[in-house]
């Protein structure tokens, strides 16, 4: 196994570990033969193992009794019971492992919303959740295998977590009548890149469905069905990671990334990046050195 991160994808055998941030785990294992992966019940005690095959097929086991065959069609999200997986020939599978602290921090805003999630009145034993992956692999997995850099596999990683998340959230609920094709899903993909490369100077929604010739409703609840937040969650997210990476950078003041992400002024930027970060940009930055 090679652990240099830009070869993750092509080399990983049985299985790359990479630290998105303290708590939160992507693992990447590619198999060419059939080798089980293990994860005790102590591991999965406060933390939400998301697993996801992007090619082939595994049989997983949660705890004693419950055994399932996946597929890239649909994921698997489990805590507080053991884990067996095994991949069959030539599967790759992606695990978000995370814990409650974390994923209330960056995602949920409440605890008790993931964890209402695996209530099961029938067999409250049994704390795992099976949902449709949709158009998963196409908006997010697939382009992980484009490029390989720490900070893209980390933002992809984010992006994986919230859409999973949002599946978890709409097996509940009626499906979302927007009723998306291929093409849709292109067009998004297409809108998704637009807001990230005018994030100085932001383009409005309705501007940007005329650019991708997308209807406005459409790019509106399509943008959240496909990516698991709302047009405005995905900007500003996307602005404050991009900001993490330039105060990890040390090339730039806080008022230069303030500008260069589009906030007015530094005091709005710092208020934004102390509420998703937990810090504010400085003390971030000291505790680099």
């Amino acid at each position: 196994m090679k652990k240099n991160v830009s070869n993750i994808y092509f080399e990983a055998s049985p299985g790359v570990k990479i630290e998105i941030e303290e708590d939160f785990n992507l693992f990447i294992y590619d198999y060419g033969d059939q080798k089980s992966i293990s994860i005790s019940k102590k591991d999965s005690e406060d933390c939400i193992h998301f697993i996801v095959c992007d090619t082939g097929a595994f049989e997983i086991q949660v705890g004693e009794e419950n055994q399932f065959i996946l597929g890239s069609d649909k994921f698997i999200a489990t805590y507080g019971d053991s884990l067996k997986i095994t991949p069959g020939k030539n599967t790759l599978i992606f695990i978000l492992q995370i814990s409650f602290k974390i994923l209330h921090q960056m995602v949920l805003g409440e605890i008790e919303t993931i964890r209402s999630l695996f209530n099961n009145n029938k067999r409250p034993e049994s704390n795992f959740k099976i949902a449709n992956t949709q158009f998963l692999h196409y908006a997010v997995v697939k382009p992980i295998h484009l490029k390989h850099g720490m900070i893209y596999l980390k933002s992809k990683a984010y992006e994986l977590l919230s859409i999973l998340t949002h599946r978890l959230s709409e097996e509940n609920k009626k499906s979302c009548p927007c009723n998306l094709n291929k093409d849709d899903v292109e067009k998004l993909m297409q809108a998704k890149y637009i807001f990230e490369n005018h994030i100085s100077e932001p383009l409005l929604p309705s501007q940007v469905s005329g650019m991708v010739n997308l209807s406005f409703p459409k790019l509106k609840n399509g943008f959240k069905q496909t990516f698991g937040v709302s047009i405005h969650e995905y900007i500003i997210n996307y602005k404050l990671m991009l900001s993490e990476q330039l105060l990890i950078s040390k090339k730039h003041s806080v008022k230069e990334i303030a500008l260069q992400i589009g906030y007015s002024t530094s005091s709005h930027f710092i208020a934004a990046f102390k509420k998703k970060f937990g810090t504010t940009p400085k003390k971030y930055v000291m505790r680099l050195n």
